[in-house]
Order: C-alpha cells, then structure tokens, then sequence
C-alpha cells in the first residue's frame, strides 16, 4: 500500500492506490458492483478510479479489502456515501474518476492513520 499525505479543503487526505469495489442500485433496484481503486481517502470521503460511469448524487458503497502485506490483511472497510462529482480521466486504473462523500465524517478507521 503506497500512503502520502496530503492536504485539500481542510480535510487531512491520504494518497493510495488499492483495489476496491463499489456498489451501487441500478434504476430497476438490482445491485451492481464493480471493481475500483482507491485513490486517495480523508475523514470526509473518497476518490475512485473506476471504468464505470458512476451518476452525479448517485448513493454508492465503497468496499476496501486491505492488501496481503498489510498487517490487518483481508480486513474489509465499508464507507456509504453520495457521488459529488465525477470527471473523464486518462489512467491505467480506469476512465472516470469520482468523488464521493462519506454519510459520516470521520468514517475511516485509525489503522489507515487518518
């Protein structure tokens, strides 16, 4: 797990780059879930690199399972929130970027040092 912090908007935010899913109601109510990255992580919310077209205000649930070399290996976090913005980008990890608010603040778990 690659970790650097950095700071935007008042919040304190952690750079990563580990695998994650997110989940989310399609318009008849099914649930779809794909895989992401998580980019980058603060008490307030996320940012995911995925290849699916995520919907502005859409609720969505991002799973992080911590890597095989982290001492808490296979713990799996679970954060609710709302997508605020969504953008095009060009990377290796996915097409479309997004931002979402967690429904709590401070939703992150001190092993993650944030």
């Amino acid at each position: 797990m690659t970790i650097e912090a950095i700071e935007r908007r008042g919040e304190h935010r952690v750079q990563l780059d580990i695998p994650a899913k997110i989940r989310w109601k399609d318009s008849l109510g099914g649930i779809i879930e794909r895989d992401a990255r998580l980019w980058n992580l603060s008490g307030g919310g996320a940012y995911v690199l995925t290849d699916d077209l995520l919907i502005l205000d859409q609720n969505v649930e991002l799973i992080v399972i911590l890597e095989s070399n982290d001492p808490y290996k296979g713990v799996a976090t679970y954060f609710r929130g709302k997508v605020v913005r969504t953008e095009t980008v060009h990377h290796a990890e996915g097409n479309t970027g997004a931002a979402i608010a967690f429904e709590r603040k401070n939703a992150i778990p001190s092993l993650l040092g944030v």
